[in-house]
């Protein structure tokens, strides 16, 4: 075991007793994502508390149960692993679309007004912003010296459709194909999965390797959708342990996604509870700082594959079939936030 796995073991106890610091719990929160003995001691430690709780009539920290489930949804035995293989298959699955696409279905417009050839032009270049950091010798990379306000994504993806427009769109696919083979590579390296990375939008706090993979798993799998519609195929959700991955990937950045809208002004909690595979509890909240528990102000339910599309930015937060108890104030924001965390 390594040392960082030695400190979260010591700060459990902690932890599960709400009483480990912002930055601890943090530290805590990001270890589970990947280590499957961790995620069990967390469990049992939630089970000891919510006795303990039972016993003095005090109840349990708000976010424990809500974090413990995240850990089983997410299939945390085997994050990584998890994440790595199922990027590598919706890769293989966009890789197949593309390849049976003709000439005048790659003009086609999908989303944004792009064609599909900007579309892979715009995969290419968010793929290639996780690659350039790989690459790099040193953690200062250039997008920790960019300006983190959501542009240079754009940029970049503007500079790739209009490199590409006017090429053959087989060249364009080779190009893309080539770079997330490239990447699949990259994080087989020892300890690669580990190493904190800056997602597509830079505005989100830095996140280990394994994040970014489900990221990109996420995004592929959107884009391959985005395709098949225009195409008048049917919808292809990602199956139960994809929707597992990307359920954990929004609930794990909602609470920053909220912050980046100013809901931290005022904080507020929301319950999530997404029904269906992969379904879940959370508790969610923009605060950094513990307050005391109380009662969330609104609960959201709704099916966990449509949360998955809101994730994407393919449904309205406005009109995603769910249902609000509480505050419908309160649930809004937390729909609207979860919208943006997509990558395009």
């Amino acid at each position: 075991m390594n040392d960082g796995h030695a400190a979260v073991t010591e700060l459990l106890g902690a932890w599960a007793l709400d009483a480990c610091s912002a930055e601890e719990t943090a530290t805590v929160e990001d270890h589970l994502a990947g280590c499957p003995a961790c995620t069990a001691e967390a469990d049992r430690l939630g089970r000891a508390v919510a006795g303990l709780a039972t016993t003095v009539a005090v109840p349990p920290p708000a976010r424990l149960r809500g974090a413990i489930l995240a850990a089983a949804v997410a299939r945390r035995p085997a994050a990584g692993e998890e994440a790595s293989s199922g990027y590598a298959t919706w890769v293989d699955r966009f890789d197949t679309l593309l390849e049976s696409l003709t000439p005048a279905q790659w003009r086609e417009r999908v989303v944004h007004d792009w064609t599909v050839q900007d579309l892979v032009a715009h995969l290419t270049a968010t793929d290639e912003l996780l690659v350039a950091q790989l690459d790099s010798a040193d953690d200062e990379t250039l997008e920790d010296h960019a300006e983190l306000d959501g542009g240079l994504p754009a940029r970049r993806t503007a500079a790739a459709i209009g490199e590409h427009r006017g090429r053959p769109p087989g060249r364009t696919r080779a190009a893309w194909r080539a770079q997330a083979d490239r990447l699949l590579q990259d994080v087989g390296e020892p300890g690669a999965l580990d190493r904190q990375v800056r997602l597509a939008d830079p505005r989100l706090p830095r996140q280990p390797l394994r994040t970014a993979l489900v990221q990109r798993l996420f995004e592929t799998w959107i884009h391959t959708d985005d395709i098949g519609g225009v195409l008048g195929g049917p919808p292809t959700p990602p199956d139960e342990r994809h929707v597992a991955l990307i359920v954990g990937f929004g609930v794990h950045l909602l609470p920053a996604a909220l912050r980046l809208a100013g809901a931290d002004r005022r904080p507020r909690s929301a319950r999530l509870v997404l029904v269906g595979p992969a379904g879940g509890d959370w508790t969610i909240s923009p605060a950094v700082q513990r307050a005391p528990a109380r009662p969330p102000d609104a609960t959201v339910t709704m099916d966990a594959v449509e949360f998955c599309y809101l994730l994407g930015n393919r449904r309205d937060p406005d009109s995603v079939p769910h249902r609000v108890e509480g505050d419908p104030a309160v649930a809004a924001t937390l729909l609207r936030a979860a919208a943006t965390l997509g990558c395009d």
